[in-house]
């Protein structure tokens, strides 16, 4: 992993730079958060709903979406600190 030195002082710059939608929608972050929210949402159904889907009972797809969402979006924005440098 780079330290913060090793990356020349313009590059630093020039990522502080972009808007946190560009970097939010790089190739490579995206990748990484939808590997992340796959896990882990997964898991989160699992724990949360499981019962709902081996008892037959209803499910609320509301919170299916959303235990998706969240780790997707906790790991963009972590990922776009990360690259900001924040």
């Amino acid at each position: 992993m780079l330290d913060r030195n090793d990356v020349p002082r313009a590059a630093r710059t020039d990522m502080l730079s972009q808007s946190w939608w560009f970097l939010a929608t790089r190739r490579s972050v995206v990748v990484r958060a939808l590997k992340v929210c796959g896990l882990v949402g997964t898991l989160l159904v699992i724990i949360n709903q499981g019962d709902g889907f081996l008892a037959d009972h209803t499910i609320d797809f509301g919170k299916l979406v959303l235990t998706y969402v969240v780790p997707y979006g906790v790991s963009t924005f972590s990922a776009v600190a990360a690259l900001r440098g924040s």
